[in-house]
């Protein structure tokens, strides 16, 4: 009797234990995060970058009354949207980005220049080859092409655009200018600090009021960023991409300064995939580059951002070219 009420009370003990270890289990279960699913199962690239990078971007900043959306109101562009409109892209011709300068720069700003070539080539991951330069003389352009503002003489995109469309070289994808001269698209704007065409394959941008570099380091690095972010988003609009409106992104518009120094020198995952699908280049290595150019320049918060989009990249296996749908 008493052996039977033993058996009994261990076997009781047993469950109790098997019981309890399942329940520790599943708790354990449902308080780790579940683990993300293998990249190939993705439908699509678009939702694939999105996921793996959203946590590293944020997003877009409150519109204040002198933003760029407060005066132009965007719908944005999706991945499919992007990829619908048959984006401007290399070709088995055309392989290498030119860049024209119209004006003269002194050394610092050539410094500035040939920094900003650099990066180029690493972000879009093509070559960069330079046109002869140009000299901007205001007795050979047309009187409705510029104008003097404030005192200070500026150049009208379109004619400028125009020009470096009539000079595409065969081998070029785009063509686009940088210029020490200030510039504006119409008569109804004060300035502007670049413009770009979707489809054209140019763009041009200035120098103008990004500072002073001879002023101090520290004003030649603010010189040397906004020089970089402006390069970065005007190359971005010649490869067919809009302004985004779904995060804090280089490829937001601007209306002022502080705006474009708020902005990051980087691509939301939107806009990176987008870019990266067109070009099919390697987001891994790509980012590794990315990280030593931020930290060779002592720009530490970029370069720490590259840092965790390679850790990840390469945690997801991106460390090929870009998935074809």
């Amino acid at each position: 009797m008493f052996g039977k009420i033993k058996n009994l009370y261990a076997l009781s003990c047993l469950i109790f234990v098997i019981i309890a270890n399942a329940l520790a289990i599943l708790a354990s279960c449902q308080s780790q995060p579940a683990p993300r699913a293998p990249l190939s199962q993705m439908p699509h690239w678009g939702d694939s970058l999105v996921w793996i990078f959203d946590a590293i971007s944020n997003p877009p900043p409150p519109v204040q009354p002198s933003d760029w959306l407060f005066y132009n109101k965007e719908e944005g562009q999706n991945f499919e949207q992007y990829i619908a409109i048959n984006p401007v892209s290399r070709s088995a011709l055309r392989k290498q980005i030119y860049i024209q300068t119209f004006g003269a720069f002194d050394s610092l700003r050539e410094v500035i220049l040939h920094k900003t070539a650099q990066y180029l080539q690493i972000f879009y991951d093509l070559p960069i080859r330079h046109s002869a330069p140009q000299i901007l003389d205001t007795n050979a352009i047309p009187t409705h092409a510029y104008r003097t503002k404030n005192e200070m003489l500026q150049i009208k995109t379109g004619y400028l655009l125009n020009r470096l469309s009539k000079a595409l070289p065969d081998s070029a994808i785009m063509l686009v200018g940088f210029t020490d001269v200030d510039l504006y698209p119409s008569e109804q704007w004060n300035y502007v600090f670049g413009q770009a065409s979707l489809y054209r394959r140019v763009g041009v941008w200035s120098l103008a009021r990004f500072g002073n570099p001879y002023e101090d380091s520290a004003t030649f690095r603010l010189c040397l960023k906004r020089t970089i972010q402006t390069a970065v988003h005007e190359v971005g609009h010649a490869f067919s991409l809009k302004h985004c409106i779904a995060y804090d992104c280089t490829m937001a518009g601007s209306n002022n300064l502080r705006e474009i120094d708020s902005r990051p020198l980087h691509f939301c995952p939107i806009c990176e995939a987008k870019i990266s699908y067109n070009l099919k280049f390697n987001l891994h290595r790509r980012y590794l580059a990315l990280a030593k150019f931020w930290k060779d320049e002592g720009f530490h918060e970029e370069a720490q951002y590259f840092t965790e989009a390679a850790k990840l990249s390469q945690q997801y296996g991106l460390t090929t070219t870009a998935l074809e749908e």
